[in-house]
């Protein structure tokens, strides 16, 4: 296998390394909710901008990979009566993160052959930066006649510069293997 396919490879299966953290209210009994209902959702544009055209698709590609999601965890879609209410915030920013690399260690020996001892130490060290734009999607599952929180999903991503809905649909589907908790 090429160095190149290899690198390629290792690119788009870091992209897709996508970081899933729930909770819930442990007092819910979650056996009692079959319907929901989509409240709105919003996206913030990168570094707080104001939304645009991609964040409008990003909020199509989320609700739509929710709404494909949901009857896999045994919920239907009931707008008129739902037992629980669904909604979402999402965002991006850039992350820069600071790496080190190990130090190399040297050693001095003493200057005759009867000199046994020795003095280690670093020699320098090096460091470098990746800057990254990160995706992070926050999904809120609440009981739609007390309005309280009783799951919530929190995802974070490496994003590239263009929707891709096969990613936010496997970071929902992702989310929701931990729906209902156990």
């Amino acid at each position: 296998m090429s160095r190149w396919l290899v690198l390629g490879w290792l690119a788009c299966t870091a992209c897709t390394a996508v970081n899933v953290r729930t909770d819930h209210n442990p007092d819910v009994n979650f056996a009692g909710f079959k319907t929901y209902a989509m409240s709105p959702g919003s996206v913030v544009g990168l570094n707080g901008l104001p939304p645009g055209p991609r964040e409008q698709q990003v909020m199509g590609a989320i609700e739509a990979a929710i709404q494909q999601t949901l009857p896999q965890r045994g919920l239907t879609e009931n707008r008129d009566a739902p037992d629980v209410l669904v909604t979402y915030v999402a965002g991006a920013r850039q992350r820069t993160e600071l790496e080190a690399a190990p130090p190399p260690v040297y050693a001095t020996w003493g200057v005759s052959p009867w000199d046994t001892s020795a003095w280690w130490g670093p020699a320098y060290q090096t460091f470098w930066s990746t800057t990254y734009t990160e995706g992070t999607l926050v999904i809120d599952v609440s009981d739609a006649h007390t309005h309280q929180i009783i799951w919530r999903a929190y995802l974070t991503t490496p994003i590239g510069n263009r929707v891709d809905p096969k990613l936010i649909l496997t970071a929902v589907q992702k989310a929701f293997d931990r729906y209902p908790p156990h």
